[in-house]
């Protein structure tokens, strides 16, 4: 189903009908990764839900699309049902969520921060919820006090009204190409070590850029495992390359074999 027909389809329904096409859903996206382990030999049981996946799905269509609950009671909820699914579907069920407004406010901040947060090589989010548009929407769309620390809003706040940013990568085709990312730092350190270890090839960059503000979707430097930025990409400024990272070299400075 395309992603317009199952938000229309989804506004249309009944908490009952949400309930029982998020169920299924959720399920399918499980079934459909564990398929695709088996396939490379990375798992060795059956493609079906454990119990404690269906009973965190169970638990959240119950509480928050059943119950139409947005509190303190249906964030543990969502919350346990983020840890209960793994790989993939972490980033793909959440974004069903956040695309057909599917639970409140407080709910689809929080699953859209531990969707954006957690991945082994990036943001399950990232890599499994969608365009680029689409995330920078969902990002859009939710109340930056859901998505944020006390402290964090503040020191977003309390920025200029330009921000110089930085972001550690492996060099793509060009700079521009590079940059096009929603993740950055305030902390040129933290960018250095996304240059040297980051996944992927090629030369490691750490790219300097300025952004407006207002174009800060979330800052996480309390609350996130490092100091974070996400930002529009579109509204990046002045973007360069500010170091080139000799691997070796910085490895060797290090002790260690290259």
């Amino acid at each position: 189903m395309s992603r317009l027909r199952s938000m229309l389809s989804w506004r249309v329904a009944n908490p009952k009908q949400r309930s029982d096409w998020f169920w299924k859903f959720a399920a399918a996206e499980i079934i459909a990764h564990r398929r695709y382990l088996i396939e490379e030999g990375l798992h060795h049981g059956d493609d079906q839900p454990l119990d404690f996946e269906l009973k965190a799905i169970d638990s959240f269509c119950d509480t928050v699309i059943m119950g139409e609950k947005d509190d303190d009671e249906a964030l543990e909820v969502a919350g346990r049902l983020f840890i209960a699914i793994s790989n993939a579907p972490r980033g793909s069920i959440p974004a069903m969520i956040l695309h057909c407004h599917g639970c409140g406010p407080r709910v689809r901040a929080a699953l859209l921060k531990d969707s954006w947060l957690h991945g082994k090589s990036g943001s399950v989010l990232a890599l499994n919820g969608g365009s680029l548009t689409s995330i920078v929407s969902y990002f859009q769309e939710v109340e930056r006090n859901d998505l944020m620390d006390p402290e964090e809003i503040e020191t977003l706040s309390s920025l200029n009204e330009t921000v110089r940013i930085f972001r550690g990568a492996k060099m793509k085709d060009s700079v521009k190409s590079t940059s096009f990312a929603l993740s950055w730092s305030r902390d040129y350190p933290t960018a250095r070590r996304f240059a040297l270890h980051g996944h992927g090839s090629g030369e490691g960059v750490v790219l300097a850029a300025e952004i407006p503000r207002d174009a800060i979707l979330a800052l996480w430097e309390t609350s996130g495992a490092e100091p974070e930025v996400v930002v529009n990409p579109r509204r990046l400024r002045k973007v360069q390359i500010a170091e080139r990272i000799d691997q070796a070299e910085e490895m060797a400075a290090w002790g260690i074999a290259a």
